[in-house]
């Protein structure tokens, strides 16, 4: 009971933000984002996902100077940009999008809007800070326009609108008392690790110790109790210690990476009373059940401290671990694909497909090719197609995530499967393939070993390298009389694996016969592509025009590649 009167003691009333607009900042070109009470942001980078929290809190760190300077009726509108709390930029003016900021006068302006619930009683009222470049030089310009509320949660000068958390870093070895403010303007900077010790201090000062030990104990399940040693007379640095359960106390440097990023977020929510809690990329080197604990106790931050949080993601195990309701924006190229993501987000990290994926592609080609490959140079040329990659044949998805992204996206596309032929017979590649084509998905498989092979054809080399082809052939017949034993080598460790994989009861053919068999009709199947473009690039290493082999799609390949995809689709 004594913790629920100091919690209420304490707490103010925040005003209640449904959705975030930002216009022109960095990456974001446009984006409307609504909230839940715990909101993530995905997508892949440069996406777009730091520049929205950056833009939040860059819009407080101005309204607040704005309003600190001048009064809400009546707010500073130049504003020096070295007496900024906060900027994500040492030039105000090149947050801009496409373009440096300009005048208040012009379009190149940035915009951020809170927009609180709207109901037949209250209709919406957004409160717009409006970001521009004034004549002055090193000043920065804003613009304040909105409902008291906010304005009035903004100007707070005891609690932060918006705490930013720029990745949860370690904390200094050593830190010295800081006064009430100092930790305030260093946590608007988004160092609030640089001042942790301080801040445990002053919610020792304020009687709300107890309460962090209840919500840390809550998500680690073990009683936490903090011993903070300080005297004012007599200390240099604040001296801070935990202990969990029957643990003796120990330093805070010395804490597990969890625990101490679990007792960052509910003292800096504690302490700073946030309207938004902005947290970038929690989950970086951090381990998975790390992450769902760091998840648990935003959860108790949402719900018991009243705050919203906004936190960047790329971890499927934050989503997964995320309470329901939970809403998670999937942003692309600076704007918002997708408003309400989560079941196609835990797909895509899954697949590791959120980087690259477009919503809205009539195809999506799965290949085991790295990017520079020939065969995504060939499925350059074909629009519609999102092309993904799964890094080797044995990371292929399952026919099941292929179905459930279909599923989740509640649309009908084809599906295509990609993998090179890595010298196995026909009827291993209809054992391989089976699976994939009872589901509706189509399966693409070239003729030859792998898609490198295709540069190693002699058409191809006497076109790149500027040569006959009679000398391309000639030049390929001694690159293979040359490095016969290593293909050898290659293509009997390609058919172990094979043999391992489809003939685990024997009957497998034998690797000598397949050898010979494929030699003698001309179809270079036994011969591993991969290797011999190797050994083709060095016997032209003193051609000049060497570089050019590899870099143009193989005319071959995408007359096949064509070909496959005239069947399946209207190209």
């Amino acid at each position: 009971m004594i913790e629920e009167r100091t919690t209420r003691s304490v707490a103010r009333s925040k005003p209640a933000i449904s959705s975030i607009h930002i216009r022109n900042f960095k990456r974001i070109h446009s984006v409307d984002i609504e909230l839940g009470d715990i909101t993530y942001l995905v997508g892949g980078n440069n996406s777009g996902k730091s520049s929205v929290l950056q833009a939040i809190h860059t819009g407080f760190s101005c309204a607040q100077l704005s309003l600190e300077r001048g009064n809400r009726k009546n707010p500073v509108k130049a504003l020096p940009e070295a007496d900024l709390l906060y900027s994500p930029t040492a030039h105000f003016s090149d947050l801009g999008h496409s373009s440096p900021y300009r005048g208040p006068s012009t379009p190149d302006k940035g915009t951020i809007q809170f927009v609180p619930p709207t109901s037949s009683n209250h209709p919406e009222q957004r409160y717009t800070i409006t970001l521009y470049k004034p004549r002055n030089h090193n000043n920065a310009g804003v613009e304040l326009q909105g409902p008291d509320p906010i304005a009035s949660a903004i100007a707070d000068k005891a609690t932060l609108f918006s705490v930013y958390v720029p990745g949860l870093t370690g904390i200094p070895l050593y830190e010295e008392y800081k006064s009430l403010g100092a930790i305030l303007r260093t946590a608007a900077g988004g160092e609030a690790n640089l001042v942790f010790r301080n801040i445990l201090l002053q919610l020792e000062k304020q009687n709300r110790l107890p309460e962090l030990e209840r919500l840390v104990t809550r998500v680690l399940g073990k009683k936490a109790r903090f011993t903070i040693d300080f005297d004012d007379d007599r200390s240099l640095y604040i001296d801070v210690k935990l202990a969990l359960g029957r643990t003796n106390a120990i330093p805070v440097d010395l804490w597990g990476t969890g625990v101490l990023q679990v007792t960052q977020m509910f003292a800096y929510a504690l302490l700073f009373q946030p309207t938004l809690f902005l947290i970038d990329e929690p989950d970086s080197h951090l381990h998975p059940s790390l992450q769902q604990t760091l998840a648990q106790a935003f959860e108790a931050i949402a719900k018991e401290l009243e705050c919203r949080i906004i936190i960047t993601t790329h971890s499927r195990h934050m989503i997964s671990a995320a309470p329901e309701g939970t809403r998670v924006v999937w942003l692309k190229d600076g704007q918002v694909a997708d408003p309400d993501a989560r079941e196609v987000t835990e797909i895509l990290l899954d697949l590791g497909a959120l980087d690259t994926f477009d919503a809205t592609a009539k195809m999506v080609f799965y290949t085991e090719d790295a990017k520079d490959s020939s065969l995504r140079e060939a499925l350059k040329e074909t629009e519609s197609i999102t092309v993904l990659s799964y890094d080797g044949v044995k990371n292929a998805p399952q026919v099941s995530q292929m179905n459930e992204l279909m599923r989740a996206l509640d649309r009908d596309a084809s599906i295509v499967i990609h993998r090179d032929r890595d010298c196995l017979t026909d009827e291993e590649i209809d054992k391989w393939s089976r699976p994939y084509r009872e589901a509706g998905i189509h399966v693409f498989i070239p003729r030859r070993t792998d898609t490198e092979s295709y540069y190693c054809l002699p058409q191809y080399v006497a076109a790149a390298v500027d040569i006959s082809e009679i000398e391309a052939r000639r030049d390929l017949r001694e690159c293979l009389r040359q490095h016969d034993d290593q293909l050898w080598n290659k293509f009997d460790s390609k058919r172990m694996d094979a043999n391992r994989q489809f003939w685990k009861s024997g009957g497998s053919p034998r690797s000598e016969d397949l050898w010979n068999a494929w030699n003698s009709d001309g179809s270079m199947r036994h011969v591993y592509g991969k290797d011999l473009f190797r050994f083709l690039k060095h016997h032209y290493r003193n051609n000049p025009k060497r570089d050019r082999l590899g870099k143009q799609s193989s005319p071959e390949l995408v007359k096949e590649l064509r070909a496959f995809l005239d069947q399946i689709s209207e190209f």
